[in-house]
Formats: C-alpha cells, sequence, structure tokens
C-alpha cells in the first residue's frame, strides 16, 4: 500500500495506537518492534479491541483484509505522520537542543 492510499485510511480512522493494551475503535494499529517486543505478535489482539486497521512488517495473518503487511512499519508511520505534517497549512517550529 503506498502512503496515499494510506492516508485515505488515515483519515477515515485519524487515531494511531502503537500499544494494543490502549487499542480503541476507529484507529490504527501500528506493530512497532522494540529490543523486547514485537508488535507483530498483538496486531490481531488490537483488532479484536476496535482497531480498524493493523499495520504489520511480518505476515501475520494473510486471511485477514484489516491487517496491511508494509516493509517497515515505523518507517512507515513517520512518513504518514510526514504525508499529513504537509498537508497542513500552518507554521512548523523545529528546536535544535545544542551543547554549551
Amino acid at each position: 500500500m503506498n502512503i496515499n492510499d494510506l492516508y485515505k485510511v488515515y483519515l477515515n480512522h485519524p487515531n494511531i495506537c502503537i500499544d494494543s493494551r490502549k487499542a480503541k475503535s476507529n484507529s490504527i494499529f501500528f506493530s512497532i518492534k522494540g529490543e523486547k517486543f514485537n508488535g507483530n505478535k498483538f496486531a490481531e489482539e488490537a483488532l479484536k479491541k476496535g482497531c480498524e486497521y493493523a499495520i504489520v512488517d511480518e505476515e501475520v495473518n494473510k486471511k485477514n483484509e484489516k491487517i496491511i503487511l508494509v516493509d517497515n512499519c515505523l518507517k512507515t508511520l513517520q512518513q504518514l505522520a510526514s504525508f499529513h505534517r504537509e498537508k497542513l497549512n500552518i507554521p512548523i517550529i523545529l528546536f535544535s537542543y545544542l551543547n554549551p
């Protein structure tokens, strides 16, 4: 799925969830991985708790149409955020932290 199509899904379900324990209806679950956890293992749980879609980067359940396979969930979430920010017509303020 390309970022344009994913953005359309996001517009219909504008809540993002990365923790299946906090899954709620009308949201999209992104299965983020960490050193000690793999969100792909919780994709179906998030759907059962009300998420409309689960974005995964490992094969989970090919039969479930609400599971969308991407190359990298974190990068896809970052791309979605960047794409959305470009659609907003507001100034963006960037902060830089410098060590004295």
